[in-house]
């Protein structure tokens, strides 16, 4: 009896372990433990085989093993201790292996290379591809955690070369980003000035706090413990060297440009520089509060603020709503109506979970074969489900004139508009907001029917007041180094367009730190104006680009001060006034609102 069961338990050993799919290798030992229980009738011999089945004389004899090898080896030389260990004997041990671990981060630190290929052949030759997981995981840990200067951590990308690219799903999002963070710390260390690297450190520092913000959802709390450990000491590291850069920037008389041109602001880095606005977000949340909302309309002139506006909508709106912020840019690059279909589920699941921590479901990509739309509806109706009564959804589309492109490309189909306007009419949840530059009578006719029921909102020009807050104080605690007559002339010349406020401001920092003159004053507003329209050349050529011939012709004549016939320039100059281009004066006549654009047209004119 004691000869069939040893025999049998050897059999089954080796069948169970050529078998690789997890479901088949479970029904085995269920028929192995019923066959066991039908062969034997001494429970001695029963326990003897079981044993002997799920290999456990042989697990023994491996831990002791490696208890006598990590004794006599382990601690002085672990790197030659690993290549006696059981698993180059028994590749197929499944079972937990006392002091491996030990040994394994012992070995690293004294001779990566040979731990490293230790661990390849864990993963590509044995049972223990979740152990070498967990110390690749261990290991790296320990490398991020002993980073004591930003010098360090900068070269912590070089020091896991060995990582796979792209970084495998088991290590989540903490070490793709570390690796950017230390590449980010990097390029602010080749920076050419202390100013320059101040400047460049903000990015690591913003995302190492978003990384650590995003620990509150990590479901394991030992991982969390771990990694929140390393992040700290990371943030420890950058602020102290954030401090000896704005020392020694102080030092050389550098001024922090806090100034961002042409970038939308985001409350978590631009938050103090975004200015004004209020009676925007009233008019959003009045209108989208009616009891049949129409679909709002976000129109504004290029770098006026528009994508700004829609980033702190999160903030200035209040808690029963939900903004999901969709980039239409984004969108009109897919080629077919289901891709176009994925990409705006996708899109809003991303702004649900930064604007709100609201976490929605993914849409299935199989729902989205047969009829993406419907499975669209669907899935936003189920999206209902999950928040309170009282809360609803914002769905503000971004650059929407991009989704013409999306009708065009698939040869006049306008299912995605009749869908938006579906939703705003008919989802009473979801308001639909559509944000762009171009009113409806300049859109093709294709737009009417969708925004038959819309309500347009402007987003104008900075007030005056609010402007001149930008230029005083974009950040608390920003010296004094305007003279009013250097705040006047800004002024004046961007008539509160807050990107040309951005840009020349930016400019004249970048000015006052290369001359070192204690002020800026209006000779140096004037001497920067050549390089902001160098600087801004996309801005301008584009302004000066979409401009018809006839528009061109009348801006000329106001230019020129020539007389304007509004019966002969009717069209012309109603688009020019809708656009906020040109205005009215006192006396009747017309000029420019922004005088710094009509400067720019003057060059183009050769004058």
């Amino acid at each position: 009896m004691l000869a069939s069961v040893i025999f049998y338990a050897t059999v089954a050993h080796l069948f169970l372990h050529s078998i690789d799919n997890r479901l088949h290798k479970n029904i085995a030992v269920a028929f192995s433990v019923i066959a066991f229980i039908y062969i034997i009738e001494d429970k001695i011999f029963l326990i003897i085989g079981l044993a002997s089945l799920f290999r456990v004389p042989f697990w023994l004899f491996e831990c002791l093993w490696l208890l006598i090898l990590y004794g006599f080896y382990g601690k002085n030389k672990p790197a030659e201790a690993l290549q006696w260990t059981p698993l180059y004997a028994d590749q197929i041990c499944h079972l937990p292996l006392p002091s491996l671990d030990t040994m394994v981060l012992a070995a690293y630190r004294q001779e990566p290379q040979k731990a490293l290929e230790f661990l390849e052949y864990l993963t590509t030759s044995t049972n223990q591809q979740e152990r070498s997981a967990r110390l690749t995981e261990k290991i790296i840990l320990e490398e991020a955690g002993q980073r004591t200067t930003s010098q360090e951590i900068a070269s912590l990308a070089s020091n896991l070369r060995w990582i796979p690219q792209p970084c495998p799903e088991a290590f989540g999002i903490y070490l793709p980003k570390l690796l950017d963070i230390a590449h980010g710390v990097q390029t602010s260390l080749d920076a050419s000035t202390a100013y320059h690297q101040l400047e460049s450190l903000k990015f690591p520092l913003g995302k190492l706090q978003e990384l650590k913000k995003s620990l509150t959802f990590e479901k394991s709390a030992e991982r969390a413990s771990a990694w929140g450990m390393v992040i700290n000491r990371w943030l420890e590291v950058l602020e102290t060297t954030r401090n000896s850069l704005e020392e020694a920037a102080r030092e050389l008389g550098a001024i922090q440009n806090p100034y961002v041109a042409g970038v939308p602001l985001l409350p978590a880095y631009s938050g103090s520089q975004f200015k004004g606005r209020a009676e925007l977000f009233w008019r959003v949340e009045e209108l989208a509060l009616a009891p049949h909302p129409p679909i709002l309309l976000l129109l504004g002139g290029r770098r006026t603020g528009k994508s700004s506006s829609l980033n702190f909508l999160p903030e200035k709106m209040g808690p029963e709503w939900i903004p999901l912020i969709v980039d239409c840019q984004g969108l009109s690059i897919s080629s077919n109506l289901v891709s176009i279909t994925e990409s705006l589920a996708k899109a809003i699941v991303h702004s649900a979970r930064m604007s709100r921590n609201l976490h929605l479901p993914m849409l299935s990509a199989a729902d989205l074969q047969n009829d993406p739309l419907r499975a669209l509806l669907y899935w936003m109706e189920q999206a209902e489900k999950i928040l309170d009564p009282d809360k609803r959804f914002l769905l503000c589309l971004d650059e929407f004139e991009r989704l013409g492109e999306v009708v065009e490309r698939t040869q006049g189909d306008k299912s995605l508009l009749n869908f938006l306007r579906h939703v705003a009419q008919h989802r009473h949840r979801w308001v639909v907001l559509f944000s762009g530059v171009h009113p409806l009578n300049d859109l093709p006719d294709y737009w009417s029917d969708c925004l038959i029921n819309s309500q347009t909102i402007t987003v104008s020009f900075l007030k005056t007041e609010e402007a001149r807050e930008l230029i005083l104080k974009p950040i608390p605690e920003f010296p004094d180094i305007y003279t009013m007559e250097a705040v006047e002339s800004i002024l004046h010349l961007t008539h509160g367009h807050p990107y040309l406020v951005q840009l020349l401001c930016q400019l004249l920092v970048e000015r006052l730190n290369e001359t070192k003159h204690a002020r800026i004053n209006a000779a140096d507003v004037e001497a920067v104006v050549p390089d902001a329209f160098e600087v801004g050349e996309g801005f301008f050529h584009e302004w000066w680009r979409q401009l018809k011939d006839e528009e061109k012709t009348l801006l000329t004549r106001i230019h020129r001060q020539e007389d304007v016939n509004p019966k002969q320039h009717s069209l012309a100059l109603r688009r020019l006034l809708r656009r906020e281009i040109v205005t009215r004066n006192q006396d009747g006549g017309y000029a420019f609102q922004v005088p710094l654009l009509e400067r720019y047209m003057a060059l183009q004119l050769g004058e």
